[in-house]
C-alpha cells in the first residue's frame, strides 16, 4: 500500500506552420524555377518535401519546371504534414518563329534585303532579330550587312533574342537564287545589201527556260518587223550602219 506522489510537466508547442517565401520564374523553358519556403511553430528539426515521399532538411527547391506546386513540411516530433499549395510558378515566353508569306527569290547579280521579310513570332516576344549565316546563329556567324547578293541559293538563318531573360529562336529561311537567261544575237556581224531583207535570232537560253519579254533596242529597229519577238525581220530600206540590241526576259 506504499504511494509515491510527482510533478510532471507536458508542453505543447506552437502549432506548426509554413508559409511561401518565393518563387522563380522557369526562364526559357529552361526548366530552371525555384520555390522557397519557410517553416515556424512546431519543434525543429523541419524537413520538406515536394512529393509528399522524398523530404529533405533545405527549404529549398531549384531545377523545376512552370506549374502547379504544393511543398509538404514535417517538424522533429511528426506533427505534420502540413501543405503550402497553390505555388505556381511561371514560365519566360519563348520566341516562335516562321516565315510568313512567300519564300525570298532573286535573280543572279541582284541584291535582297532579309529584314524586309515578315518574320512571324506565334508568342508575340518583345526582342530583336539579327541575321546569320550559319547555325547554330552566334556572335561569330552574325551578317555584317541584311542586304545580301549570292549567286546561288543561300540559306540564312534569323535569331530572335528576347529581353529581358534572353530566350532565343532560330530560323532558317532559304533564298532561291535563279540563274540568268543569255542571248546570242545571230547572225552577227550581219551585212545585206540595201533593199535586202536577213532574219535575226536572239536565240535566247538558260534561266528558267521559259521567255516571257523580248526586246529589241537600237538604230536598227526602224527596220526590224516586230521589236517584241525572239525573230524578226531586218528590211534595209537605206543604207548604213545600224545597231541591234536583244534583251531577253524569262518567268522567273
Amino acid at each position: 500500500g506504499c504511494t509515491t506522489t510527482g510533478t510532471y510537466t507536458i508542453t505543447q508547442p506552437a502549432a506548426l506552420t509554413a508559409s511561401l517565401v518565393s518563387t522563380a520564374v522557369d526562364t526559357c523553358g529552361l526548366g530552371n524555377g525555384a520555390i522557397i519556403v519557410t517553416a515556424t511553430g512546431g519543434t525543429e528539426e523541419y524537413s520538406f518535401s515536394i512529393d509528399n515521399i522524398a523530404y529533405q532538411p533545405s527549404p529549398e527547391f531549384y531545377n523545376l519546371n512552370a506549374g502547379s506546386y504544393t511543398i509538404w513540411v514535417d517538424d522533429a516530433n511528426g506533427c505534420g504534414p502540413i501543405q503550402v499549395s497553390g505555388i505556381n510558378i511561371t514560365a519566360t515566353p519563348v520566341p516562335d518563329l516562321s516565315l510568313s508569306g512567300a519564300a525570298p527569290e532573286i535573280c543572279n547579280g541582284n541584291a535582297f534585303d532579309l529584314t524586309t521579310l515578315n518574320i512571324a513570332d506565334a508568342n508575340s516576344t518583345s526582342g530583336t532579330i539579327s541575321w546569320h549565316s550559319g547555325t547554330p546563329a552566334n556572335a561569330g556567324n552574325q551578317l555584317a550587312s541584311t542586304t545580301v547578293s549570292p549567286t546561288s541559293t543561300t540559306t540564312y538563318y534569323a535569331l530572335k533574342t528576347t529581353t529581358p531573360y534572353g530566350c532565343t529562336d532560330e530560323l532558317a529561311v532559304t533564298l532561291t537564287v535563279h540563274p540568268n537567261p543569255t542571248a546570242n544575237i545571230t547572225p552577227d556581224p550581219a551585212e545585206i545589201c540595201q533593199g535586202g531583207t536577213i532574219n535575226f535570232n536572239g536565240n535566247p537560253s538558260g534561266g528558267s527556260g521559259i521567255y516571257n519579254t523580248h526586246v529589241w533596242t537600237g538604230s536598227g529597229t526602224v527596220f526590224l518587223s516586230a521589236t517584241n519577238i525572239v525573230n524578226p525581220v531586218f528590211t534595209a530600206t537605206t543604207s548604213g550602219s545600224f545597231t541591234l540590241t536583244y534583251t531577253v526576259t524569262d518567268s522567273e
